[in-house]
């Protein structure tokens, strides 16, 4: 992004890798970076390239009864109250929304999917995936508020949305 052919200047770019890549610290980034410091005219770029897997609708807007989750570094660590969980496609809806109300130039890149194989070391294909979230969610969204089944709403427009896999792009 900050290369010549985009020209982003480079205090407009935070990247989170490995360990800094929490849950917490994405949430505070996409908020501190992107939805605060947006006017109308700017362009908003948000880029995933981590795990995806899926978990349990809690609030009913899935069609095949499944939200889709991103896995930051820490997701699934802790326990009881303390548990980190997969970040669900509703919540991250509602991110995009509150960029979205700043500024209709949002793109968004994810480099996820929910399954997926990989030649590693020349063993053969190993199959790399999550198994879905069984445990009890957290859900943040409020009540009625969802996707609507996808990763973002027809109700941003100008929104550009690349995804790596479909929804749904279950177990090998």
């Amino acid at each position: 992004l900050t290369g010549e052919i985009f020209g982003f200047p480079r205090e407009n770019v935070c990247l989170l890798v490995n360990e800094d890549a929490t849950t917490a610290a994405v949430k505070t980034a996409f908020d501190n970076v992107l939805v605060n410091r947006a006017d109308a005219s700017d362009i908003a770029v948000f880029f995933y390239a981590g795990h995806g897997s899926q978990t349990r609708d809690i609030n009913g807007d899935e069609l095949d009864f499944q939200d889709e989750t991103f896995l930051f570094h820490d997701a699934r660590t802790g326990s009881g109250d303390d548990r980190i969980h997969d970040m669900r496609d509703d919540e991250f809806n509602e991110m995009l929304s509150r960029l979205h109300a700043k500024t209709e130039n949002v793109t968004v890149i994810l480099d996820s999917c929910n399954s997926g194989t990989a030649t590693r070391d020349g063993s053969g294909l190993l199959a790399r995936f999550f198994e879905p979230d069984t445990t009890p969610g957290d859900e943040t969204t409020g009540e009625g508020v969802g996707d609507g089944g996808d990763w973002t709403p027809e109700v941003m427009p100008g929104l550009v949305a690349m995804t790596a896999a479909s929804d749904g792009s279950a177990r090998p």
